[in-house]
């Protein structure tokens, strides 16, 4: 009679492979926070015009200082117009320094739309939320071969 790998077993595997890959799936939609990358394709100097103060408010007060975040505000120029445009990003402490250089790409059809490149924690965090994810549904996907392998063997 052959030995099959039992349903709990497969269940446990198919677990560990969709954590994975929900894992995956967040640490590559972070970067999707800060502008449409496809749809954004003309890189332009911008300047950090400020770190606007986004707070949190409960019951009409802040509770406290982690409610506090910061919207780096890009000034740059396209197509001989100026623009000024606060990102929809937040960060705890600012991404940017005021009056900092930084590359953004700016959507050729509507110029106030923009792309720029996680930093820092968001960086981090995407990258390893990606790796781990990468990581449990390969080692699932691997365990799974394996234990189907070996209840081959012990036949």
């Amino acid at each position: 009679m052959p030995f099959k790998v039992g349903k709990s077993e497969i269940a446990k595997y198919a677990m560990i492979i969709i954590v994975g890959i929900v894992f995956f799936v967040i640490g590559a939609m972070i970067p999707c926070a800060y502008g449409n990358r496809l749809r954004c394709t003309v890189p332009v100097t911008a300047m950090v015009e400020k770190n606007l103060e986004v707070k949190k408010v409960q019951n009409g007060k802040v509770r406290n200082e982690r409610d506090i975040k910061y919207a780096p505000v890009f000034e740059y120029e396209y197509d001989g117009e100026k623009y000024s445009v606060i990102s929809k990003v937040t960060s705890r402490p600012p991404e940017f320094s005021e009056f900092e250089q930084v590359t953004i790409w700016v959507n050729p059809n509507d110029p106030e739309e923009i792309y720029y490149n996680p930093r820092g924690a968001s960086a981090v965090m995407s990258i390893g939320f990606r790796i781990a994810g990468g990581s449990l549904a390969l080692g699932g996907v691997a365990m799974l071969i394996v234990s189907k392998t070996k209840k081959k063997e012990l036949l």
